[in-house]
């Protein structure tokens, strides 16, 4: 039988051990960012995403050309808000920098984080405040998935928009229906 003592011993077997390691955390951060720092370190994230901890608005141009590579995220900065910028090289928004600002809840990894489109778009899965409609973020989460998923699944829909669940009926139409239309009014977006 194994058992944690609050004075830092370890009871095996009708035995009290002392481990060289401590039981407690070493920093203030709370398990969701604990979490979320961890994924951080192991996973890392695609080439084509760049992030900004620590903010809640968009970023200007020159911000996003100065973010450093992912590899060097400083994570001892890491917090539950952050802005996550995509440059899709493929489909509609092929080249354009897109930006999504993550809440991450303190029950994460048990509850999905938010994400909330910044820039101005038109997208079926995107609706005009910025809300964004991915299953993997509604009912298809599960404690296992990670936020390098989440930001794979929102490259994802810019680069094929799906028409089957719609969050912008209007631009679930056009794309429908007249596509070099929907693409020029995200041209005139830019």
């Amino acid at each position: 039988m194994l058992s944690l003592i609050n004075s830092g011993y370890i009871y095996i077997n009708s035995i009290y051990y002392r481990p060289k390691f401590s039981l407690k955390a070493k920093t203030n951060m709370d398990v969701s960012l604990l979490r979320l720092r961890k994924e951080f370190e192991d996973v890392g994230l695609p080439e084509f995403c760049k992030v900004k901890f620590n903010t809640e608005t968009a970023l200007d141009n020159d911000t996003i050309e100065n973010l450093c590579d992912t590899s060097k995220l400083d994570l001892d900065n890491i917090s539950n808000c952050f802005v996550v910028v995509l440059q899709p090289k493929e489909g509609i928004w092929t080249d354009k920098t897109l930006q999504f600002i993550i809440r991450v809840p303190k029950e994460y990894p048990f509850k999905p984080p938010k994400v909330k489109c910044l820039s101005k778009i038109l997208h079926p899965n995107i609706d005009k405040l910025g809300h964004v409609c991915i299953n993997i973020i509604r009912e298809d989460w599960k404690p296992t998935l990670t936020i390098s998923i989440v930001i794979c699944g929102l490259l994802n829909l810019l680069i094929e928009p799906s028409n089957s669940d719609p969050f912008n009926e209007f631009a679930s139409i056009l794309f429908e229906s007249n596509l070099s239309l929907f693409k020029s009014i995200n041209r005139s977006l830019y």
